[in-house]
């Protein structure tokens, strides 16, 4: 199976889930998307509402909170396409692009939460990330169960 996303938090210590820095890389089927230095929760959480907007329509620009550009998602011939900048990537399988966008948010949010209980903090809310990742989990449970 193809792997969509790679991230990586910018690795100082103590890692600050309020400002969760690092880098991020969505390989397409065609083309490369990589941002270096950027907040990650941004990022996914605008992935999210892009994919999720998609659904009832063909095109949907996303503002990227602390950025300059916006994502723009295009639906065309049951393929994602996603500009970003002068970047540009293809997704053949949505549904696969969706589920890892799922996986990598939860990973993330299990890194942050962890570094939330060490400071002794509460953890971070990212509502939408976390809405996400629960709802793709109740669609892949009764998928399995059917």
């Amino acid at each position: 199976m193809k792997q969509y996303i790679k991230w990586e938090l910018d690795s100082e210590e103590p890692l600050d889930p309020a400002d969760p820095l690092g880098n991020i890389t969505f390989v397409g089927d065609r083309g490369v998307l990589s941002e270096q230095g950027v907040f990650l929760d941004s990022f996914l959480e605008a992935f999210v509402e892009g994919l999720n907007s998609i659904k009832n329509r063909d095109v949907s620009n996303i503002e990227i909170i602390d950025e300059p550009d916006e994502l723009i998602f295009l639906k065309k011939d049951k393929k994602l396409q996603i500009e970003y900048r002068d970047q540009n990537i293809t997704i053949s399988d949505i549904d696969s692009f969706s589920e890892q966008l799922s996986h990598s948010i939860s990973s993330f949010l299990q890194i942050l939460d962890q570094a939330s209980k060490r400071m002794g903090k509460k953890e971070y809310g990212f509502d939408q990330l976390r809405r996400y990742v629960e709802q793709l989990s109740k669609k892949s449970t009764k998928s399995e169960a059917a």
